[in-house]
């Protein structure tokens, strides 16, 4: 009967023997359901192993700072860095994000082999390509020293600037003959997309950031049908602080709600977007897209 909650809490602990026997001797004290929930505090949950064991095999922390402390400097810090990443990166992305200060470029690789190498960071081919991951646990670990340090803001304003920047290389590709490219590619990114639409709260002129990455990123939500995920972070993104400026990035946004809705058939909501969309496309002359918008607008009216 708590079948689906074991399964979770292995898939969630990443098979780690240790931390599985951790958690088994929690079923003293709760029941596997209860142990579930609270997992997102798996370092305070899992502690109590046996006591003849080793200090480091006694709780889960343990365990990972004794690995942690054999890593040398620039290897921790480049761990923590990494944790930035949401889903898992590629090479070309840890180079661009994590090199600075203590990291230089050109070492990234080699320091990454080494974490590989010492299973603290999974490397996986996916369509020909190298990528790279953390097991959650690891994650979590590696984003408490993160946050230990000044260095996350400055990291996600990177982490931002690489995928608005992979996002806009990608848009035109959705329509061409590389399209199954691009939505491959962005399938695997899609957290990180995510991620990095969520910053832009933060983020110094983060509302026209957030604007250009949801229109560059609104031809993949509708390849892959992915309407209701598209539709929500078009709204964050125009409902953020800053981005009520009648300009073209706003305008395009704007428009883009409205396709969304037209798509999922709310045509009231869909035509209220697009009728503040098209004054400021008349503002500022752009004809194609006041043709766009009026096209659109018909077929909500239509609706």
């Amino acid at each position: 009967a708590n079948a689906s909650a074991i399964a979770s809490i292995c898939r969630h602990l990443d098979g780690i023997p240790l931390a599985i026997e951790l958690a088994a001797a929690r079923v003293r004290m709760m029941s596997v359901e209860e142990l579930n929930q609270r997992l997102d505090k798996r370092f305070h949950v899992l502690t109590g192993g046996s006591r003849t064991a080793l200090p480091r095999q006694q709780t889960l922390r343990a365990l990972i700072d004794w690995s942690y402390d054999l890593l040398d400097a620039a290897e921790r810090t480049l761990l923590g860095r990494l944790a930035i990443f949401a889903g898992g990166w590629t090479l070309r992305a840890a180079e661009h994000v994590c090199a600075g200060e203590d990291v230089a470029g050109e070492d990234v690789l080699d320091l990454l082999a080494s974490l590989v190498d010492k299973s603290l960071v999974v490397a996986e081919e996916r369509n020909g390509a190298t990528r790279y991951r953390m097991l959650e646990t690891m994650r979590e670990y590696a984003c408490e020293r993160l946050n230990a340090t000044r260095e996350e803001d400055a990291l996600r304003r990177r982490h931002l600037a690489f995928y608005l920047a992979l996002a806009e290389e990608a848009d035109p590709g959705l329509v061409g003959p590389r399209q199954g490219e691009w939505l491959e590619q962005l399938d695997v990114e899609r957290e990180n997309v995510l991620a990095a639409h969520s910053a832009c709260d933060r983020q110094e002129n983060g509302a026209l950031l957030g604007l250009r990455l949801v229109h560059a990123i609104k031809r993949y939500w509708v390849s892959r049908g992915l309407l209701g995920l598209g539709k929500r972070v078009t709204l964050q993104a125009l409902d953020r602080s800053g981005a009520d400026v009648r300009d073209l990035a706003r305008c395009r946004v704007l428009f883009a709600a409205g396709q969304f809705g037209c798509f999922m058939g709310q045509y009231g909501e869909a035509r209220a977007h697009l009728e503040e969309s098209l004054p400021i496309a008349r503002e500022i002359g752009a004809e194609s897209l006041i043709a766009s918008i009026t096209s659109t607008l018909a077929l909500a009216a239509l609706g």
